[in-house]
């Protein structure tokens, strides 16, 4: 296929065309970025061609690349396709094979005793390796010299495993045809090595071959070594060419002489019974090694070698292997192994995501995020970024991979992507539609794409000044700018649809009425009142008819010109409410489709006739319907069917479960193209673009600050459009997709490598976990740091384990990385609790504990509540639950252990009773609220009442303890807060600030209270429980988040300003301002020690600040941007896990790799 001086893929360029096997050819190829050389073995076209070369040639490169690492085996690399032909990449081993080292005589130079040295060590070496492959299940089938290759410095690997394995792997039965040569591989063996099973198998008979095949051939090798060439023309004559060999005189003086034992060893070795033969290669090898040390005089000089054990490198390009060979799920087994070995390691992320992007399971954001939250390792600066282009090229995000590839090191790999990218079409930007003051429900696009329409909602009622609820704006999609505005509806827009000329829009209003105006000058055409709120519109080609579908699901047909209603089409199924829906004209305006969703899973939809109203197709349906030209496509549960409903005519467009498929509901804003190809779908705050064939998400559109509630695509299938409730609409070209992205291979490290790294990692932990055993902490801080720095161990679990224990005694300097460890969904706040565990809401209700390193799902706590508390050090959970009875509200308090899930304490609170509830952090009580507006404190261990305070003032709105639990902040509406003793009830302390924010509040350990002003108050006020009051003033906008440390002195606040400040509240001076956040500080956490705080601001971005120094130690992007929303930073008892999370947004968990010293 190739020759010398040719380049492969752009970067494995060509050396020498070393071999040519009867399964393949054999290429020293040289790979540009990495600097070394590999061996490249690709099978022959011919011999590829049918199903049984296919299959043998796929089974050879599997069985090489399941036997892992070893320093006597050639190790393969890779798998990975040229030309749609597995090409499999190898170590390249320099000193040529031993069979070239017998024929050349280099196997005897400087006299017959260095030969016998030599000799011997290559047979140990050959049994060492062959022993590996036995104990992986492998029976090797051609062992022979041409397949063990030698190193410069004598090192014998054996090699071509596959063809065994392609032929009979262990305990396979085979069966082939002789081969004309005696020393060419023949139906997986060579005849002059052969076995006698196997020249029996080859007659025809049906034998399981065993690990005394390869003995028997091992046998043969050795005996060549000192027989200077093949001693037998056919292998089961081994037996007698031994006896012939020992009984003649060797009068070449380069040989080695037979000693007894390897003679008598090689004869049980070739006993033709294989009862009688040896099978344990490993132990002819110790054998070895004692007659070494009895012929040469001294100890053999090689210890027995271990299996290396893969790290992430070697596991994630062994995933690739298996793909490329159709082994999808052991590709996935490998990628779970390799982060397991290495949470954030980059080759492993970006090739598991993006297989789960193509499939389906991914959609493009989440993989870049993923991309964006991997640390550098060192040698692989900016890889990040490279992988991060190669995605935006294929998403069609050209301008987003441009800016990330020009961040990369300039390699030979990035050089070529960038080509790529420069060579394609710049796509337009997004364009923002900005002036409404309402909620953006209603959007639709004309058929050319050049305009488009918003319909507003007001969230508000009544409905306040200069909220625009129920106006659609008209936008030149070029400009973004306004150009008409229509008052569809006092209060919102509820339908929303241009005509397929673009020439007039159709409105619908919660009035009741659908408005046909003219587009050009805004002028209402007809006003039809509908007997319920519109939910869909669409109007016909020539513009005399009207299509009205309404909340209880039936559908008006009406005659523009004469303004009257033609037909009206009745709910098929049960009389209710219907939330989701549509309805499109054919494009011969014949048909009317129409789909509605009473429930999220069950729906109906139908065709009629245009002109009468007369159903023609009527069909239960399990999803929404996107409408393209005359078809619909249907995504139901379990496939993606396209129904033309004109002809009654159905096709499976995607049978495979997609999440889209899933999670698309009757509730989900969906919009097509019109040839069906594309969909865009509301996924969050964003419009995720599917390919519906595909079941893909291709690229994920332009955030909004809050949720999208309605999708559009134009009718020429250029332009997408989405609305939000943030109060704008985005108008975005629909992606093209670019060039597929390749495979992320890591550089190959050999076996030796691998197992001296692993060695010295071992030795490591022992020696760290004695010393910390001992309270040697610097001792094992030194040893750990050593251990992190070998190549592929910088993140091993149980190394940072080890690291983080032994830095709970030493000082705190850096950051050494964040990730993410978990995150689920959480409509709710999410809390860290004891044991490694954060509580979110479960999908279908109550709380779910999670593994905050796995996310893993532990048990299930029967709390539907609407305010929950966390104490006694994240063991004990506190749930509010409300009631309604007769019209009147009760409150239920249910205290959990969430370890086990075990309920502790349950308590039926009367008529507006329990506003609020909290629990002891260090675990003596926990507090509720009773009828009156006291607080009642109780043990937590029996129940028992401990104290009650008296009535205080207003509603009590929450509870806010003390970190050491001695005090008790109950906050009210519009009424001075108080500070209660639980150990008698009484108030310590009034916080006269009228209604005081939980969030902007916190109590110290010895009682003294500081409260944050309103949100237009750049100070924080403090009271203390002598009734002092002071003021700390420093920042310059709304603070607008308090934290108290652990002690009674130091508090942190943030503000809109974008700075974090401490204080000593004791003196009132600011010890330290923290500057450099875009946004808002939102939420505040600190470590025990005091050293470090973190910070988090409206944009999402994480800081971690040295108090000491005031330096920025890591920033990290955690969540998306949100002005508005509420913020959540927990961080563990342990300082390592982070808990942080937004509004509407999933909670996230994250493992803090801290750097120390000692001291």
């Amino acid at each position: 296929m190739w020759r010398t001086g040719d380049t492969v893929l752009g970067l494995y360029d060509v050396r020498d065309v070393v071999a040519s096997g009867g399964m393949g050819l054999v290429y020293r190829v040289h790979h540009r970025q990495w600097g070394i050389d590999l061996a490249l073995k690709i099978p022959r076209e011919q011999l590829f061609a049918d199903a049984a070369g296919q299959r043998a040639f796929q089974a050879e490169a599997e069985s090489w690349v399941s036997l892992g690492a070893h320093p006597n085996i050639v190790n393969c690399a890779y798998v990975r396709r040229i030309d749609q032909l597995p090409a499999v990449f190898a170590e390249w081993v320099d000193g040529g094979s031993l069979a070239d080292a017998v024929r050349h005589r280099r196997l005897y130079d400087g006299g017959p005793q260095a030969a016998l040295r030599r000799a011997i060590d290559v047979a140990v070496q050959m049994a060492w390796g062959l022993d590996h492959a036995h104990r992986l299940g492998l029976v090797h089938q051609d062992v022979k010299p041409a397949n063990v290759m030698l190193t410069a410095d004598g090192t014998a690997k054996v090699t071509d495993f596959g063809l065994a394995k392609a032929r009979a792997a262990a305990g396979e039965l085979i069966a082939a045809a002789p081969d004309a040569s005696v020393l060419v591989s023949a139906g997986g063996m060579t005849p002059a090595y052969c076995s006698p099973e196997q020249a029996a198998a080859l007659a025809g008979e049906q034998i399981r071959l065993s690990r005394a095949t390869d003995v028997w051939s091992w046998a043969l090798s050795v005996l060549e070594l000192f027989a200077g060439g093949p001693p037998a023309r056919y292998g089961p004559a081994g037996a007698a060419a031994l006896d012939a060999f020992l009984a003649e005189s060797i009068d070449d003086p380069d040989l080695p002489p037979v000693p007894a034992g390897i003679g008598d060893l090689l004869h049980r070795c070739l006993n033709a019974d294989t009862r009688e033969r040896p099978h344990d290669l490993a132990a002819l090898a110790d054998e070895l090694a004692d007659i070494h040390a009895a012929v040469v005089g001294e100890p053999y000089p090689r210890a027995r070698p271990e299996a290396a054990t893969h790290r992430a490198d070697g596991l994630s390009n062994q995933a690739l292997s298996m793909l490329d060979l159709g082994r999808e799920a052991a590709a996935e087994t490998l990628w779970q192994q390799a982060l397991e070995a290495d949470p954030h390691h980059a080759h492993t992320v970006f090739n598991r995501g993006l297989r789960r992007w193509r499939t389906g399971q991914y959609t493009d954001a989440q993989l870049l995020a993923d991309l964006q939250d991997l640390g550098p390792r060192p040698g692989e600066e900016g890889l990040g970024e490279y992988l991060t282009g190669l995605v935006h090229l294929e998403r069609g995000d050209t301008a987003a991979a441009l800016r990330a590839l020009e961040a990369a090191p300039d390699t030979p790999e990035v050089r070529a992507a960038l080509d790529r990218a420069r060579r394609l079409e710049p796509e337009q930007p997004p364009v923002a539609l900005s002036g409404h003051t309402s909620w953006v429900t209603q959007v639709a696009l004309s058929p050319d794409g050049s305009l488009a329409a918003t319909g507003s909602e007001s969230n508000r009622w009544p409905k306040l000044e200069g909220d625009d609820g129920g106006t659609v704006r008209i936008w030149d999609t070029t400009t973004g700018a306004c150009i008409r505005e229509l008052q569809a509806d006092p209060e919102a827009c509820t339908a929303l649809a241009f005509s397929p000329d673009g020439r007039r829009i159709a409105t619908g209003g919660k009035g009741e009425h659908a408005i046909v105006w003219d587009v050009a000058t805004g002028r209402p055409l007809a006003d039809l009142k509908q007997h319920l709120e519109p939910l869909q519109i669409a109007l016909t080609r020539d513009g005399t008819g009207l299509a009205v579908l309404t909340r209880d699901g039936r559908v008006s047909m009406w005659n523009l010109r004469k303004g009257r209603m033609t037909a009206r089409l009745e709910v098929p199924g049960p009389d209710r409410d219907h939330e989701r829906g549509g309805i499109a004209y054919t494009t011969d305006d014949r048909h009317l489709l129409s789909w509605v969703c009473g429930t999220p899973r069950a729906g109906w939809l139908r065709a009629s006739k245009a002109r009468t109203g007369r159903t023609v197709h009527s069909d239960q349906m399990r999803g929404p319907a996107l409408f393209a030209g005359d078809a619909m496509v249907v995504v139901e549960p379990d496939r993606i069917t396209a129904a033309d409903m004109v002809n009654l005519r159905l096709s499976v467009v995607n049978s495979s479960t997609w999440p889209a498929a899933t999670t698309w509901t009757g509730w989900t804003p969906l919009a097509s193209t019109p040839d069906g190809r594309w969909a865009l779908a509301r996924d969050g705050r964003s419009a995720a673009q599917w390919d519906v064939a595909a079941g893909r998400c291709v690229r994920t559109h332009p955030a909004h600050g809050h949720d999208v509630r309605a999708v559009a695509v134009s009718a020429d299938g250029r332009l997408g459009l989405s609305g939000s409730t943030d109060r704008t609409a985005w108008v975005f070209p629909l992606a093209v997709t670019g060039p597929e992205a390749p495979w992320s291979y890591a550089r190959p490290r050999a076996a030796s490598e691998l197992a001296s790294s692993a060695g010295l990692v071992v030795g490591a932990i022992a020696r760290a976990k004695k010393a910390i055993a001992t309270g040697r902490y610097a001792d094992a801080i030194a040893d750990l740091r050593a251990a992190r720095a070998e190549t592929g161990f910088e993140r091993h679990p149980e190394l940072v384990e080890l690291w983080a224990e032994a830095g709970t005694r030493a000082r705190r300097t850096g950051v050494l990385g964040i990730r993410e460890t978990a995150r689920m969904p959480s409509r709710d706040r999410p809390y860290l609790t004891a044991g490694g565990g954060v509580l979110v809401d479960h999908p279908r209700g109550g709380k779910q504990i999670h593994d905050v390193a796995t996310g893993a799902e532990r048990h299930w706590l029967d709390v539907w509540d609407f305010q929950v508390a966390i104490g006694a050090g994240g063991r004990v959970a506190a749930g509010l639950t409300p009631e309604t009875r007769d019209d009147e509200q009760f409150n239920t308090v249910t205290i959990w252990n969430v370890i086990d899930g075990r309920r502790l304490h349950r308590l039926e609170k009367g008529p507006y009773g329990s506003s609020a509830v909290a629990i002891d952090p260090s675990g003596r009580w926990f507090a509720t609220v009773d009828e009156d507006e006291g607080v009642v404190f109780q043990d937590l261990a029996d129940g028992s009442v401990l104290s009650l305070s008296q009535h205080i003032g207003g509603r009590i709105v929450s509870l806010v303890p003390s970190a050491d639990g001695r005090w008790l902040l109950a906050t009210q509406f519009d009424n001075p807060s108080c500070v209660l003793d639980p150990a008698t009830g009484d108030c310590r302390t009034h916080v006269t600030d009228g209604t005081v924010s939980p969030g902007r509040v916190a109590v110290l350990a010895g009682g003294r209270t500081v409260a944050v002003g309103r949100s237009d108050d750049t100070t924080v006020r403090v009271w203390t429980a002598t009734g002092d009051e002071s003021t700390l003033a420093g920042h310059s906008d709304a603070v607008r988040v308090v934290l108290a440390s652990a002690g009674d002195r130091i508090l942190y606040t943030g503000g809109d300003d974008g700075t974090v400040r401490k204080w000593d509240v004791a003196t009132g001076s600011c010890l330290q301002v923290l500057g450099g956040h875009d946004g808002a500080v939102r939420a505040l956490a600190a470590t025990a020690d005091g050293r470090c705080t973190l910070s988090l601001d409206e944009t999402g971005t994480l800081r971690v600040w040295d108090d000491d120094t005031g330096e920025c130690l890591r920033t990290v992007a955690v969540a998306d941007p949100d002005p508005e929303s509420q913020f959540v930073l927990e961080l563990a008892a342990d300082d390592c896990t982070l808990l942080t999370w937004v509004y509407l947004q999933p909670a996230r968990c994250w493992r803090i790799d801290w750097d120390f010293a000692a001291g």
